[in-house]
């Protein structure tokens, strides 16, 4: 009977599913928001903070404006945390690979026009749906948003969870006060633009964020989360599924993983984003290299691979080759791209990675670090790319400052010899 009447809901839900017509304001203003905040950015010089790369703070009160809800604050000088629903849609604009940030300080955040043209090309709901996958499946929050209490879980379940705690009665004191915890404030914010629940705001206390006072489901929320908990996840499925969305490098996992999902009961969702891969860039490449308060500066050809680099970092620094490396940088999602030592378990590795293909603009930064033990800890900047100059050639070193330190420090080496008396 139990089974019976799950699937006399399930096919209410998808009744409802099947009825909804999304675009730009129902059954959220998600779609109508995100486009806003791409033409404020192409129409507006924006810079990005310094260390994340988030819209410049002088920018968020006119952005939160422009919005569908703004957000109602009592602040003269506005934070990052002051509109959760900004923080949503960089997010967003992150994690689909649609924003380009600047790598110099003079610079401004961009839109990327090849990546927009295959967005804009999506009809509403397969744009809506990619904003989804974006937000619960792909994107990386601790990363992009460089945050901290920010939930632990996959954020499919953790907004599935925290949108389950609701009653027909609203959200209960408890889950209001600790709305920036768990799920995150972001998340809440998220939630109503996509249309899964309605937030109740209040004024805001003298000085104070945002009130919210309430939180209700709405129909397409209960019938959304109803339908997406039975097809996926509490089915077996859903280990894989997270596995592979958790594990598996971004820039690698194809849109529309729900697609298959959800195909049922919105059958105009036929195309998902691609994204144009990146190619390889020929010419040289010239790289600042910052060890302590010394630094070389070099160049390098596309084609020589991060081995290469590395061992031509180690001879500069007159270290030698006898422990592991990686090489760490940031992909168009956001995403940190870990390139490991040939002997590493796991790839990519060095030796297979040519520097052209790295993701990297004039002014992006990559960390080498070298001895795992030890932790030396490289920075590395990208100074220029001479596209014309494409002739193979070897490594030039074009200066050098500072001695190098010590590879194995005095204290280093009288810690060594002690935990080797005391356990050999």
């Amino acid at each position: 009977m139990a089974g019976k009447t799950k699937s006399l809901s399930l096919v209410k839900e998808m009744h409802i599913l099947r009825n909804t017509e999304i675009n730009d304001e129902n059954p959220g203003s998600i779609l109508k928001d995100f486009r806003s905040v791409i033409k404020y950015l192409q129409n507006n010089k924006v810079p990005a903070t310094p260390s994340a790369g988030y819209f410049s703070f002088t920018h968020l009160a006119p952005m939160n404006e422009i919005l569908s809800n703004p957000i109602r604050i009592d602040k003269k000088r506005p934070q990052k945390k002051s509109f959760p629903n900004l923080i949503g849609l960089y997010l967003l604009l992150r994690g689909a690979g649609l924003l380009i940030i600047p790598q110099d300080t003079k610079g401004f955040l961009r839109i990327d026009d090849k990546a927009l043209a295959s967005w804009s090309g999506l009809n509403d709901t397969e744009a809506y749906f990619t904003l989804l996958e974006t937000w619960l499946v792909r994107s990386s929050p601790k990363e992009i948003l460089d945050e901290h209490n920010l939930t632990n879980d996959f954020l499919m379940t953790a907004c599935y969870n925290f949108w389950e705690k609701i009653s027909e009665n609203g959200a209960d004191s408890h889950t209001l006060k600790f709305l920036n915890y768990n799920p995150g404030l972001f998340n809440v914010s998220l939630l109503e633009l996509f249309g899964f629940i309605d937030i109740i705001a209040g004024e805001p206390a003298k000085g104070g964020d945002w009130n919210i006072t309430d939180i209700n489901q709405t129909e397409f929320g209960v019938a959304f989360f109803i339908y997406l908990n039975e097809k996926l996840i509490d089915s077996k499925k859903f280990f894989n599924f997270t596995t592979y969305n958790l594990m598996e490098p971004k820039n690698q996992i194809p849109f529309g993983q729900l697609h298959k999902h959800f195909r049922a009961c919105f059958p105009e969702w036929k195309s998902n984003l691609v994204l144009p891969k990146r190619k390889f860039r020929a010419g040289k490449y010239k790289f600042k290299i910052s060890l302590e308060k010394t630094w070389r500066i070099v160049a390098l050809d596309a084609e020589k691979n991060l081995e290469e680099l590395a061992d031509l970092i180690l001879m500069l620094y007159e270290f030698d080759r006898d422990h592991m490396y990686s090489f760490y940088t940031t992909d168009r999602f956001g995403n940190t791209v870990e390139i490991h030592h040939p002997s590493a378990n796991t790839g990519p590795f060095c030796d297979e990675t040519q520097i052209g293909m790295l993701p990297i603009e004039k002014g992006s930064s990559i960390r080498f670090q070298y001895d795992f033990g030890f932790g030396w800890d490289f920075g590395i900047t990208l100074m220029e790319i001479d596209e014309n100059d494409v002739k193979p050639a070897e490594p030039e070193i074009i200066k050098i400052h500072g001695e190098s330190p010590e590879q194995y420090p005095s204290w280093y080496e009288d810690d060594d010899d002690e935990f080797e008396e005391e356990y050999y």
